[in-house]
């Protein structure tokens, strides 16, 4: 046998018993073979500084092996003889021979000396390190349960058992005695020993001195960046965070951290914060007499075989029966062994959970229950885990967070009960309350999941100030934001709030192979706190359970619809029933998304999933699967659910989809067809969509199998020239028979209305079924809950009338008009977010601000959704179908020009985002001084004056380009798409200006699919069209640097940037490639040349990956915008020469629509060129 079908052998260190090795080489043993990959007695005798005469190999019989001690001296026989040694260290357990454990290992020592090398024995004690198995229990119960009544045992320190095997190995021939401790233990004894040494070594210099010493690997009293910034990185700091606390902790400047260094800033109060911990919470343990065989369970649990546990609990029983013969004095060890109290000295913070919180103070975790009153509602007497948070003030947060996720409650213990109120949402489904001190957040009651738990945890661990319209909201709303912001998953985002665990650090961690949630919360602490980051933390994991497969087929079926087809890899797919879906998760954003599709044909046992995905032009997860997840591994689950083709005694199926909800109909039509099943019942497919395109894909497949199968029949209804499903035709074309079953599946809405035709008809309830066609999941695969207030769908309050601008410029706001414009916005948003009531406290504070400075500072939340309602508002943009899916990032905080820009490149990045565009938006500050960016968009080509009067480059930046060159710029590489610099001015400095790094930048080389010649032209385009400078008129303040971007349609790049005559002018060298006659206008050479290279920008974009929309979709979204206005009951103004595309607009529904132009406030407005005297 192998040692590795034994157990984890490990190598200690490795080399030749040699006398002609280097002087400087320190060797003890070839190697030290134990199944234990952490073992401290193994490690101790790793660091044994002897010079054997010849070669030693050493056993370590651990736990693990003691049910099968045989084995593992196999093991160590193969090993001694593939290293060639000639001498044999024995160490074991001592276990009386006159039970089966204690025999077992007797004849594995017989099974070694068989062999005829030099065998030297030696036998211990039980390990106190073997405690560590109950780490959990003494950390977190403050309990040590093991199975030994009042009996005692003789443990011994690791460290002296080592001691022994150095002196026997110095002592040819010397049999050792068994290495015990100075004295027998009993459980109870052991407890008190820990108990104290956990109080002691909690002093505060004493903790801190521990903790240094525990870093300090090599005993230097100093600590090198390789010991000190593991640890940092083990406290939750991100890499360049760590290096920067190691440089600004290196007083001295000598490259290393000495142990003054190590406690600035903590020493003084480390005592106190220590003194208020013990006074919470003594950290006395509790011996606890347990029965064997929940002693057995329990070591089961913590990981150890049930074989090895068993054996470990007998031999131990039998210890404290027959105890050991003799023991070793000091004679042998020079040293009097360690007794258990000055083992628990030095290990006991590794059986403490209190942890140094980088800015926060000291942490403290146990395990036990909520309280028994009313205020822990269902909660009370629930198993918890209790966190106790001492800041560096020594005010103590008590968080208790339910076992099994159900809840979280906690609160500040220093807050004066006489001035606490419970603060409870109005909504009785959202079980959760906020205790409030002083208008202070002092605690807080969360039962069930709450996605703004871990904003809540924030507020509360900074004690901050709860305003009224915020308690207003929470009341009405449940929530404490008003607005979700979409989420950008920024690398700095923090995840977890109260161990200060970033998205980056935990990203980095998966990468470098960290496994699970429960293995990520071990090393950083992240979500033992409150556990209100567990399901952000646990979504970045991924389900358990899932097989990784990949991509094998993708397949546009029609357009925007695909059929992709999916492999398990390493494992045949499991069979299928027709209607059953996939659960798949791909790696996107730093975190593991997942979506549920509807198997489109049932999987057979060995075959393939087949599913078919619609393209959603902003959806994240299907353009990645669809586009770019060939290219990628994947996880998928086994099939699962139960909206399947029902079976006997039904014998009549009506099945009713809405758009993409009839995949699961054409995997039950397919598993029909052909009439093969004798039980097969009759199958009606009533299939809805918007337009006779959207049956494209599975139409001419329908026709096929109804001509074939007997009882399979379909109709197709094309809702925007016929019309929704009446209930009229449902009682007419489908009444209810006994034996019928109904299947519903599609959009919500589509649902409903069936579901309630069907009940009209006298359908009974138990033979309607209904799946909600959506991909959008968790990562378990449950629906996500749809959110009961959608950004928008509120209509404009009564009253409130939005202020009107006069032009599409930027002019200064009068004061008066100032308090006008801000009560105007703010009623609208607080109106439009559902928590009109929250406006009145609010406006009291805006008011406050206006009188004593003249204006008044947007809330994150308000800027979030201003900055979305002024993209609604923008009557020349075509694209405000998308505007709730702004993503805005608040920068307001940044000073310098060099943060500005960098947080452009990050806007650069996040917006790209490889080409799957994202609509973002970076806010910097509107007060003094101002911040402008001269730049028209972020990336621009440069266009540079000839001295024949032309121009190389893009006409429209000349200008530009001659003020950057002004400014010192040396100018590009002098080609026709030089990337321009950025140039940012702050307030009256000089302007300055950065290169644009070109790796930063997605260009797109612009192809034509059928004519070759096109790529000679050298044309391309970047990816991203971030306008950066125009200003946000939000409330009466003006931002004047607020980079934006939506994603390009089509006809802004072919039929304007590169075709314009006063831009690139493109026309007349493609039509000459055409082979146009170009000799006269009527000819519409000009409009020839303009549709191919439109062709050719929409297929360069397509094969790019890189989001685009051609003119004729997006007009058709403005017309899904205008119909959402509608039944919002607000108007929609455009501006109809901008709204209509510069190409083919009579083919366009725009065209034909009466526009009326007015310019609401909140908006986007140009302003004067920086360099320019203002106009007027």
């Amino acid at each position: 046998m192998s040692p590795r079908a034994v157990g984890a052998s490990f190598l200690v260190r490795e080399g030749s018993a040699n006398p002609g090795r280097h002087p400087a080489e320190t060797m003890s043993f070839l190697k030290i073979v134990c199944s234990e990959p952490k073992n401290e007695l193994a490690s101790f005798l790793q660091a044994l500084p002897f010079e054997p005469a010849e070669p030693v190999i050493a056993l370590v019989l651990s736990t693990a092996d003691l049910a099968y001690p045989t084995v593992a001296a196999r093991t160590f026989l193969y090993s001694a003889l593939e290293v060639g040694a000639s001498h044999l260290l024995w160490v074991a357990p001592y276990v009386p021979p006159s039970g089966k454990v204690g025999r077992q290992i007797r004849d594995a020592e017989a099974f070694v000396r068989a062999s005829g090398r030099k065998v030297t024995a030696v036998w211990h004690g039980p390990l106190l390190s073997a405690l560590s198995l109950w780490r959990d229990d003494i950390r977190l119960r403050r309990t040590l349960p093991l199975p030994l009544g009042d009996g005692a045992l003789p443990w011994v320190a690791p460290a002296d058992v080592a001691r022994a095997a150095l002196r026997a190995l110095e002592q040819p021939g010397a049999e050792p005695p068994v290495i015990c401790g100075p004295a027998a233990c009993t459980g109870a004894q052991v407890a008190e020993a820990l108990s104290r040494a956990i109080r002691t070594n909690l002093a505060g210099a004493r903790f801190a001195r521990k903790r240094f010493e525990e870093i300090d690997r090599d005993h230097s009293q100093a600590l090198s960046a390789d010991e000190l910034l593991p640890y940092l990185r083990g406290l939750g700091y991100a890499p360049d965070e760590a290096q920067a606390a190691l440089s600004a902790a290196d007083v001295n400047r000598d490259g290393t951290i000495d142990f003054q260094e190590f406690t600035a800033g903590v020493r003084e109060r480390l005592d106190t914060l220590v003194q208020q911990l013990l006074r919470e919470d003594t950290f006395s343990l509790r011996y606890v007499d347990t029965p064997a065989d929940q002693a057995v369970a329990a070591l089961v649990q913590a990981g150890l075989r049930k074989a090895a546990a068993e054996a470990l609990i007998e031999g131990w029983a039998s210890l404290a029966r027959e105890g050991i013969p003799g023991g070793a004095g000091e004679a042998w060890l020079d040293l009097p062994p360690a007794s258990v109290d000055v083992w628990a000295e030095r290990s006991a913070l590794d059986f403490v959970s209190v942890h140094l919180l980088p800015g926060q103070g000291l942490l403290s975790r146990s395990e036990g229950v909520f309280d028994q009153n009313a205020a822990a509602g269902a909660l009370a007497g629930k198993a918890a885990s209790i966190s106790k948070v001492v800041d560096g003030s020594g005010r103590i947060l008590s968080l208790c967070r339910a076992l099994d996720g159900s809840g979280v409650a906690g609160r500040w213990l220093d807050a004066p009960v006489e001035g606490l109120r419970w603060v409870t949402c109005a909504d009785a489904e959202k079980r959760r309350a906020l205790l409030v001190s002083d208008g202070q957040l002092a605690g807080l009651h969360v039962e069930g999941e709450w996605q703004g738990l871990p904003a809540a945890m924030r507020l509360l661990m900074a004690r901050a100030p709860l305003p009224g319209w915020q308690l207003a909201t929470f009341r009405e709303l449940g929530e404490l934001k008003l607005e979700q912001a979409a989420a950008l998953l920024e690398p700095d985002e923090i995840v977890c709030n109260c161990a200060g665990v970033k998205r980056g650090q935990i990203s980095a961690l998966i990468e470098a192979g960290c496994a699970s949630a429960d293995e990520l919360s071990e090393r950083t602490r992240a979500g033992q706190i409150c556990g209100g980051c567990r399901p952000a933390i646990e979504e970045m994991f991924g389900a358990p359970g899932l097989t990784q497969a990949e991509v094998k087929g993708a397949r546009e079926l029609s357009p925007g619809i695909f059929q992709i087809t999916l492999a398990p890899i390493g494992g045949a797919p499991a069979g299928s029933v027709p209607g059953q879906h996939v659960l798949v998760q791909g790696y996107l954003d730093r975190r593991w998304m997942a979506r549920a599709y509807t198997l489109s044909a049932p999987a057979r046992l060995g075959g393939d999933y087949e599913i078919t995905v619609k393209r959603e032009e902003l959806g994240v997860f299907s353009r990645w699967l669809c586009e770019r997840a060939a290219a990628s591994l994947l996880r998928a689950s086994t099939p699962r659910g139960s909206f399947v083709l029902p079976a006997p005694p039904v014998d009549r199926v009506v099945f009713f989809a809405g758009g993409i909800g009839v995949t699961p109909a054409m995997a039950m039509l397919r598993a029909l067809d052909g009439g093969g099943r004798p039980d097969a019942p009759r199958f009606h497919l009533d299939w809805s969509a918007p337009r006779a395109a959207d049956f494209v894909y599975f139409e001419d497949e329908l026709r096929a199998i109804a001509g074939r199968t007997p009882g399979a029949a379909f109709r197709l209804r094309e809702t925007r020239a016929a019309g929704r499903i009446t209930k009229e035709e449902v009682a007419e074309l489908y009444p209810y028979r006994p034996g019928s079953r109904a299947l519903v599946c599609g959009p919500d809405g589509f649902m409903r209305d069936v579901h309630a035709h069907l009940s009209a008809a006298g359908w009974p309830e138990d033979m309607i079924q209904r799946e909600l066609f959506t991909s959008n999941v968790d990562t378990a695969g449950a629906i996500r809950p749809t959110p009961l207030r959608r950004a928008g769908a509120a209509p404009v309050a009564g009253g409130v009338c939005p202020v009107e601008h006069s032009s599409f410029h930027l002019k200064p706001t009068p004061p008066a008009a100032l308090w006008t414009e801000a009560e105007v916005f703010l009623r609208q948003c607080y109106a439009e977010l559902g928590v009109p009531s929250a406006f009145e406290e609010r406006w009291q504070d805006v008011r406050a601000s206006l009188e004593q400075h003249g204006t008044y500072t947007h809330l994150p939340d308000e800027l979030t959704y201003g900055a979305r309602l002024a993209w609604r508002n923008s009557s020349r943009c075509i694209g405000r179908f998308f505007w709730s899916t702004l993503h805005v990032r608040d920068m307001r905080h940044l000073k310098t020009e060099e943060e500005i820009f960098q947080a452009i490149l990050e806007h650069l990045d996040l917006a790209t985002n490889g080409g799957d565009i994202r609509a973002t938006l970076t806010a910097f500050r509107p007060w003094a001084p101002r911040i402008r960016i001269w730049n028209g968009q972020i990336i621009r080509y440069a266009g540079y004056r000839l001295p024949d009067g032309g121009i190389l480059g893009d006409p429209a930046n000349v200008e530009l380009t001659e003020q950057a060159l002004s400014l010192g710029w040396p100018g590009g590489a002098r080609t026709r798409f030089d990337l321009l610099p950025l140039i940012i001015q702050v307030g009256d400095s000089r302007p300055r200006w950065f290169e644009l790094p070109p790796e930063r930048v997605l260009e797109v080389p612009i192809e034509h699919p059928r004519h070759v010649w096109f790529a000679e032209l050298g044309l391309k385009w970047h990816a991203l069209p971030a306008v950066c400078n125009m200003a946000l008129d939000l409330g009466g303040v003006h931002y004047t640097a607020v980079p934006f971007n939506g994603f390009y349609m089509g006809t802004e790049i072919g039929a304007r940037n590169l075709s314009d005559v006063t831009r690139y002018n493109q026309l007349p060298v493609i039509a000459e490639r055409l082979g146009l006659d170009r000799s006269r206008s009527d000819t519409l050479w000009q409009d020839a040349a303009l549709v191919e290279l439109n062709v050719a920008v929409l297929h360069s974009f397509r094969q790019a990956k890189v989001r685009m929309l051609d003119h004729h979709t997006l007009a058709d979204y403005f017309k899904k915008f205008e119909e959402q206005e509608r039944q919002c009951k607000r108007p929609v103004y455009a501006d109809w020469s901008w709204i209509v595309p510069p190409m083919s607009g009579s083919l366009t529904p725009v065209f034909h629509t009466d526009m009326e132009n007015r310019i609401l406030k909140p908006n986007y407005l140009y302003q004067d060129d920086p360099w320019k005297a203002p106009k007027g």
